[in-house]
């Protein structure tokens, strides 16, 4: 399947604490045309996503401290609504519940391969319906003066 032209301006976040997995999906998506940006736990992710305008996060559940589905929560309370994929290697019923009440877009159990993991990230970019150019952040609330 070919690559659009767009599709290279696109910057994803990895979060995994295990470094060689983090540069594994690093090797399978820049060379697919996105820019990556890597963090070992949920408060890295979180520090990159608030000076950073990204497009998607992939979050590995099991992190140090903040887990993948807490730092998800904690995404969007910074009204962050870029699609996320919450992936695990101990994937339950409950914990898929948890993460689609949460907003993630979907859950991946490791391992999976590459083609699995570039559809997905097509599929969560594709249904965000936003081009590169608009990071997905919400609008801050308005204050109504009465």
């Amino acid at each position: 399947m070919g690559m659009s032209a767009c599709e290279k301006s696109y910057a994803v976040l990895i979060t995994d604490d295990d470094e060689p997995f983090r540069e594994t999906l690093r090797e399978i998506l820049e060379p697919a045309g996105f820019r990556t940006y890597l963090a070992g736990s949920g408060e890295e992710a979180l520090d990159l996503a608030h000076c950073i305008d990204l497009h998607l996060a992939l979050l590995d559940q099991n992190l140090p401290r903040l887990s993948g589905l807490e730092t998800l929560r904690l995404l969007r309370k910074m009204n962050l609504l870029m699609p996320v994929i919450l992936m695990t290697a101990h994937r339950t019923e409950q914990l898929i519940r948890e993460a689609m009440f949460a907003d993630a877009f979907c859950v991946m159990t490791k391992p999976f391969d590459r083609g699995s993991l570039l559809a997905e990230v097509r599929d969560a970019l594709r249904q965000s319906r936003k081009g590169p150019e608009r990071p997905q952040r919400r609008p801050p609330p308005r204050l109504e003066l009465f």
